[in-house]
């Protein structure tokens, strides 16, 4: 099985999470573990980076830590890419064409065995998978953010330069350099007229 491994840190060290996943992936075969650099996580970048580098890989499964970080870019990464999903799980193992997860649910209460059809994208909680005493960090292959996927495009909408509807009985007034359609008037010279007062009957 081909896997791919998405690194984490915390300041200059990788976190245990992906020492730990490493060594899980190797065990299932060929093993890839790659960090996106960028100052700060950012969803759109990262997650396009990421999709980029697993269309050109096409690696079976795509393995994160279930951090607040790995969560949401697992997440994103399977919707973009129509992968199946799996979050905090505990375990994993090939089960033919498909793999077999550990899911615990309802705060624990329930502990669900859930079949994914490969390729698939999981996040494992930190700590579920044993490591081995002395076990060499990965070797982990940086690739770069995709800047681009954060521009937005602006788009133009036409002003309307017609007055608004009458709302109770007042008059709105439009944009200053508008016209009255009705008189031809500049709209600083239209009369405002105010809603009839309210009167209460007497008790």
């Amino acid at each position: 099985m081909k896997t791919l491994v998405v690194a984490e840190r915390k300041g200059t060290d990788l976190r245990r999470v992906t020492v730990e996943l490493a060594a899980a992936a190797r065990e299932l075969g060929e093993a890839t573990v790659v960090e996106i650099a960028g100052e700060r996580y950012s969803p759109l970048p990262f997650v396009s980076a990421l999709a980029k580098k697993v269309e050109s890989e096409k690696p079976d499964l795509v393995l994160l830590g279930a951090t607040l970080n790995g969560r949401d870019l697992g997440a994103r990464l399977a919707a973009r890419l129509g992968r199946a999903y799996a979050a905090d799980v505990t375990g994993f193992r090939p089960a033919g064409n498909a793999l077999e997860v550990d899911k615990p649910m309802y705060a624990g209460k329930v502990r669900a065995k859930l079949r994914l059809d490969l390729p698939a994208v999981v996040s494992v909680r930190p700590g579920a998978m044993p490591l081995k005493e002395g076990a060499a960090a990965p070797q982990v292959e940086k690739i770069d953010a995709d800047t681009s996927a954060e521009r937005l495009t602006r788009r133009r909408r036409r002003r309307r330069n017609a007055s608004r509807c009458q709302r109770r009985g007042s008059l709105c007034r439009a944009a200053a350099g508008s016209k009255d359609p009705r008189t031809g008037t500049s709209s600083k010279s239209w009369p405002m007229r105010s809603a009839a007062p309210s009167v209460r009957p007497a008790r």
